[in-house]
C-alpha cells in the first residue's frame, strides 16, 4: 500500500530495558517493569536494596521525571527521608518536531471522564500568557483554532 503526503508522524512507545543486566540472577524478569515504593526501591526484592528510575520503574515515561527520580534515589541512598512524589494530573508533556507540541495535564477526554472539578483545554495559543480563567483560556484557545482554521 503506497500513502502519499508531506509530513509524518513517528510514534513508538518505550518499554523497560532490563532485558540483559541480569534481573533473572535476582528472581526477576527480564524486560518486565519494577514495581517501586515511594523511595524507588523494588518490592520485588528483600532487603530494600534495589533502587530503579526512568523506564524501568513504570513511572510516567519522561525525560524530566527520570531526571527527578534519580534525584530522590540519591538522595535516599545519602540517607534523607525523602520520597518520589509527582502529581501524575498535572505533568507537562513535549513533543520537539516542528511544530512543538507541549500539554500539561489531562486530555480533554479523560478530563471529561474526571471529576467535575477539572477542567480541560484543546490548545493553548503562545500569546496567551496572562487569562482571568480556564474558561476564558479555552475560549480564547477555540476562539484562535477556528481563526486558523477559516
Amino acid at each position: 500500500q503506497k500513502l502519499q503526503g508531506n509530513e509524518i508522524l513517528l510514534a513508538l512507545g518505550r518499554r523497560p530495558n532490563t532485558g540483559d543486566i541480569g534481573l533473572e540472577s535476582i528472581g526477576l524478569q527480564a524486560g518486565q517493569t519494577l514495581q517501586m515504593d515511594d523511595y524507588l526501591r523494588s518490592t520485588d526484592v528483600e532487603g530494600g536494596w534495589l533502587y530503579a528510575t526512568d523506564d524501568v520503574n513504570g513511572r510516567p515515561l519522561l525525560t524530566h521525571q527520570g531526571k527527578y527520580q534519580a534525584r530522590i534515589v540519591g538522595d535516599v541512598i545519602l540517607g534523607k527521608d525523602i520520597a518520589a512524589w509527582a502529581d501524575h494530573t498535572a505533568l507537562t508533556r513535549v513533543a520537539f518536531f516542528d511544530p512543538q507540541v507541549a500539554a500539561v495535564g489531562l486530555t480533554e477526554s479523560a478530563a471529561q471522564e474526571a471529576p467535575a472539578a477539572e477542567k480541560a483545554t484543546e490548545e493553548i495559543p503562545t500569546e496567551a500568557a496572562e487569562v482571568e480563567s480556564i474558561d476564558s483560556l479555552k475560549q480564547e484557545a477555540s476562539a484562535e483554532k477556528n481563526k486558523e482554521e477559516s
